[in-house]
């Protein structure tokens, strides 16, 4: 799937003549039935740019279903649905709300070891420096937690086991 949308990306800059700014984000969720369905949930800048994508997806993966590609306004819900998860550690089973199972967990965990959950596709992140112009020496990351306000957060080697 990640190689895939790389090649996709690629067509729709080349073939379709769009510029593709986007953010990929897996998911690889546990589903109801006890297996797996990862999945890409994607931000993407422009209308035509969202349904090229679409239309090349379903080109490419001819198992993929239509009614599974939402095309949505980018509102702030979008992007928290974005942020989430990369798995859903409580699931229904049965009717039941219950852990999902340690051993499909353990497989999804060791299947995304070393990958990128998030991804900038047609755009590169830049540090941001500070008042003075200078790039942090990077123990901090910021971190917006609502609209207007921002901290920090700093990684404490001496508490981490």
């Amino acid at each position: 799937m990640i190689h895939g949308l790389g090649e996709i990306a690629r067509a729709i800059r080349r073939t379709d003549g769009l510029k593709l700014k986007a953010l990929r984000k897996i998911i690889t969720a546990t589903a109801k039935r006890g297996d797996y369905h990862p999945h890409s949930h994607i931000v993407v800048a422009g209308r035509a740019q969202a349904e090229a994508l679409v239309r090349r997806w379903l080109d490419r993966f001819p198992e993929a279903r239509q009614v599974a590609q939402h095309i949505t306004a980018c509102d702030t819900r979008a992007v928290q649905e974005l942020f989430k998860y990369l798995t859903k550690l409580i699931t229904k089973r049965d009717g039941k709300r219950g852990t999902a199972p340690t051993a499909m967990l353990d497989v999804i965990f060791q299947v995304m070891h070393g990958r990128r959950v998030l991804q900038p596709m047609g755009f590169k992140v830049a540090p941001i420096p500070d008042e003075e112009g200078k790039l942090d020496d990077l123990t901090g990351t910021p971190a917006v937690t609502r609209l207007a306000d921002q901290i920090d957060w700093t990684w404490l080697p001496t508490i981490h086991h």
